[in-house]
């Protein structure tokens, strides 16, 4: 029987984000050094990447895009959720399309259509944005996977 182990990380963070990237490299080596071989150790999680997979939502997606292309080789899968791909005015977006280091082929994008709320969000325009910048991205992997 396949047992599931599943590590959530709160909102809490103000320095979760930065434009140098900074944080994202501090969360990812945290993972990687800390918590990762703490649950290898106490939990008996496996030490194989290919029986590990990373996810996020939100800015957590992004960083988990970070992380499928910064450390491949610690994890087999990703599972990237609503990524906000507007951050830094959608460069990072046009950013990650034009690489060609994402090297995992098994990564999952997923993302509702209704993301926000009508009240705050212009009849839906912001959604229409989001859903837009995920089919650019799940366009570009599919050219890179095939599928």
């Amino acid at each position: 029987m396949c047992r599931v182990i599943g590590v959530l990380v709160g909102r809490g963070c103000s320095d979760r984000w930065d434009e140098g990237g900074s944080s994202v490299k501090k969360y990812h080596d945290s993972v990687l050094r800390n918590v990762l071989p703490k649950l290898q150790r106490d939990f008996r999680v496996s030490t194989d990447a290919k029986d590990l997979t990373f996810g996020g939502s939100g800015l957590g997606g992004v960083n988990a895009l970070c992380m499928a292309i910064k450390h491949p080789e610690a994890f087999a899968n990703f599972i990237i959720d609503s990524p906000a791909f507007w951050l830094a005015e959608k460069r990072f977006l046009e950013e990650v399309c034009e690489m060609d280091s994402i090297s995992s082929p098994h990564i999952i994008i997923t993302m509702g259509q209704n993301e926000l709320p009508l009240t705050s969000d212009n009849n839906g325009e912001i959604d229409k944005l989001l859903v837009e910048n995920v089919a650019m991205f799940s366009n570009v992997l599919k050219k890179k996977f095939g599928t």
